[in-house]
């Protein structure tokens, strides 16, 4: 049913799986499909566009547009429009989940060094000193300028950028001859496209990798997971995920391990499911009533225990259940 086809891009694996079917019938009345080549090409293309924007918003990339408004300058002239943009879009966020997603925790990030060799946890007055360049009111746009109010204050785009990222693949995608596909970009998903049957997107049990935690169906638009079972560390017993919490710093502790967001806008998915995650079970649910945002989730708890939201309890999420070996195992 689909050609499939894999590169890797922002630190992470990128799978495009495209439908082979073209939608048409031959004289004879049988399918027609595109051959591998086209779709070959259609892959070269995501890939391009993956590089494109890594180029802009990568934050160890020293010549990215980014790493120029990382540097110690408190101002920048006509900076790129789609990165001011982007910084405005995830500004918004920031306000709106009262800073449990803020893109300036760069110094904390870079202190805290988590996807690095051999990551330690830092002393508190250097977690303290991180600390004090991380804020929303640290920076101010205007058109396409940027001010910073501390010089020292850096961004960090990686809870928001392959969203972002994987939205531009799939309105890309549309544009093509393809009729229907899915691109899964690190914890992202998207789907584009005419389907005559539901997308089944898995999630991962963050307690046991090896599993899944159960399936999420959609028809269109984005899944974004966020969850401490990947990029993290383990100091004197206590585990540390790459997931700070912008008001102390620190990894955060909430009671949740993983979060699935279901969301219409690629970006704010991702955004939202560090928030989500930074925030906690409870405030996330009451965070989810209030309205502010349309979406939906799956939460896993440290306990092992799954929250859905109301509109996935409709059927739109099924439990993992193991298959039984044939010996009845």
């Amino acid at each position: 049913e689909y050609y499939s086809a894999t590169f890797f891009a922002m630190d992470t694996e990128v799978t495009v799986r495209l439908a082979r079917d073209k939608g048409e019938t031959d004289v004879e009345g049988a399918p027609v499909y595109f051959d591998d080549a086209h779709l070959s090409e259609i892959v070269k293309a995501c890939a391009d566009i993956a590089e494109e924007k890594d180029a802009l918003l990568s934050r160890t990339d020293e010549n990215s547009a980014l790493s120029m408004v990382n540097g110690e300058a408190d101002c920048y002239l006509d900076i790129n429009t789609e990165l001011i943009d982007l910084i405005n879009y995830s500004r918004e966020i920031s306000d709106k989940t009262d800073g449990a997603f803020d893109i300036t925790v760069g110094t904390v990030t870079d202190l805290w060094n988590i996807t690095g060799e051999s990551p330690t946890v830092p002393a508190d007055d250097a977690v303290a000193e991180a600390l004090s360049h991380v804020g929303n009111d640290k920076l101010a746009t205007n058109g396409a300028n940027l001010t910073k109010t501390d010089r020292k204050t850096k961004l960090d785009l990686g809870a928001i950028g392959k969203g972002y990222t994987l939205g531009k693949i799939i309105e890309y995608l549309k544009t093509t001859d393809v009729v229907y596909g899915v691109v899964s970009f690190g914890g992202n998903v998207g789907v584009f496209g005419s389907k005559n049957d539901w997308y089944k997107v898995g999630i991962t049990d963050a307690l046991d990798k090896n599993k899944l935690c159960g399936y999420v169906y959609i028809s269109t638009g984005y899944v974004s997971v966020s969850g401490d079972y990947e990029r993290c560390f383990t100091a004197d017993g206590k585990k540390y995920a790459h997931i700070f919490d912008p008001k102390t710093g620190r990894p955060a502790e909430s009671d949740i391990t993983s979060v699935s967001v279901l969301c219409s806008d690629p970006s704010l998915a991702d955004a939202l499911s560090t928030a989500l995650y930074v925030k906690g079970s409870e405030a996330s649910l009451e965070y989810y009533k209030s309205g502010v945002y349309m979406f939906e989730a799956v939460i896993q708890k440290k306990d092992g225990n799954v929250i859905l939201t109301d509109g996935l309890k409709n059927g739109k999420f099924e439990k993992y259940v193991e298959p039984v070996t044939s010996t009845g195992e």
